[in-house]
Protein backbone atom coordinates (compact mmCIF):
# COMPACT_ATOMS: atom_id res chain seq x y z
CA UNK A 1 0.00 0.00 0.00
CA UNK A 2 1.32 3.41 -0.96
CA UNK A 3 1.12 5.86 1.90
CA UNK A 4 1.04 9.62 1.41
CA UNK A 5 4.67 9.83 2.55
CA UNK A 6 5.72 7.12 0.10
CA UNK A 7 3.74 8.83 -2.66
CA UNK A 8 5.69 12.03 -2.01
CA UNK A 9 9.02 10.18 -1.95
CA UNK A 10 8.17 8.36 -5.18
CA UNK A 11 7.37 11.68 -6.86
CA UNK A 12 10.67 13.12 -5.62
CA UNK A 13 12.49 10.05 -6.93
CA UNK A 14 10.89 10.52 -10.35
CA UNK A 15 11.67 14.24 -10.45
CA UNK A 16 15.31 13.69 -9.57
CA UNK A 17 15.58 10.89 -12.14
CA UNK A 18 14.24 13.20 -14.85
CA UNK A 19 16.56 15.99 -13.73
CA UNK A 20 19.60 13.69 -13.81
CA UNK A 21 18.63 12.48 -17.29
CA UNK A 22 18.26 16.07 -18.50
CA UNK A 23 21.72 16.96 -17.22
CA UNK A 24 23.18 13.83 -18.81
CA UNK A 25 21.58 14.57 -22.19
CA UNK A 26 22.69 18.19 -22.02
CA UNK A 27 26.26 17.12 -21.31
CA UNK A 28 26.28 14.54 -24.07
CA UNK A 29 24.80 16.86 -26.66
CA UNK A 30 26.76 20.02 -25.86
CA UNK A 31 30.09 18.81 -24.49
CA UNK A 32 32.12 20.58 -27.20
CA UNK A 33 30.28 23.89 -26.73
CA UNK A 34 30.50 24.06 -22.94
CA UNK A 35 33.16 25.78 -20.91
CA UNK A 36 35.20 23.34 -18.74
CA UNK A 37 33.87 25.02 -15.59
CA UNK A 38 30.30 24.53 -16.81
CA UNK A 39 31.02 20.86 -17.46
CA UNK A 40 32.51 20.50 -13.99
CA UNK A 41 29.51 22.22 -12.41
CA UNK A 42 27.07 20.03 -14.34
CA UNK A 43 28.97 16.87 -13.37
CA UNK A 44 28.93 17.90 -9.71
CA UNK A 45 25.18 18.55 -9.92
CA UNK A 46 24.67 15.21 -11.65
CA UNK A 47 26.66 13.43 -8.94
CA UNK A 48 24.69 15.13 -6.14
CA UNK A 49 21.37 14.32 -7.77
CA UNK A 50 22.36 10.69 -8.26
CA UNK A 51 23.26 10.42 -4.57
CA UNK A 52 19.78 11.67 -3.70
CA UNK A 53 18.20 9.26 -6.19
CA UNK A 54 20.16 6.35 -4.72
CA UNK A 55 19.13 7.28 -1.19
CA UNK A 56 15.47 7.53 -2.22
CA UNK A 57 15.79 4.19 -4.02
CA UNK A 58 17.11 2.58 -0.84
CA UNK A 59 14.52 4.32 1.36
CA UNK A 60 11.64 3.17 -0.82
CA UNK A 61 13.17 -0.32 -1.01
CA UNK A 62 12.58 -0.59 -4.76
CA UNK A 63 15.12 -3.41 -4.94
CA UNK A 64 12.92 -5.63 -2.79
CA UNK A 65 9.63 -4.95 -4.55
CA UNK A 66 8.31 -8.00 -6.31
CA UNK A 67 5.84 -7.67 -9.16
CA UNK A 68 2.90 -9.08 -7.25
CA UNK A 69 0.54 -8.14 -10.06
CA UNK A 70 2.25 -10.65 -12.33
CA UNK A 71 1.81 -13.34 -9.69
CA UNK A 72 -1.91 -12.62 -9.55
CA UNK A 73 -2.24 -12.91 -13.30
CA UNK A 74 -2.63 -9.22 -14.11
CA UNK A 75 -3.59 -9.23 -17.80
CA UNK A 76 -1.70 -6.01 -18.57
CA UNK A 77 1.50 -7.30 -17.02
CA UNK A 78 1.06 -10.58 -18.86
CA UNK A 79 0.49 -8.73 -22.18
CA UNK A 80 3.57 -6.59 -21.57
CA UNK A 81 5.75 -9.61 -20.79
CA UNK A 82 4.48 -11.43 -23.88
CA UNK A 83 5.22 -8.37 -26.03
CA UNK A 84 8.70 -8.20 -24.56
CA UNK A 85 9.34 -11.85 -25.41
CA UNK A 86 8.05 -11.35 -28.96
CA UNK A 87 10.34 -8.36 -29.48
CA UNK A 88 7.61 -5.72 -29.74
CA UNK A 89 9.52 -3.48 -27.33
Amino acid sequence: MVTEINRSLIMQFCRFEVLANDISENLQGNMEDLDPLEVKSMLESYESINKIVLQLYKTLQFATIKDESADMGNKFTRMFNESLKEGDF
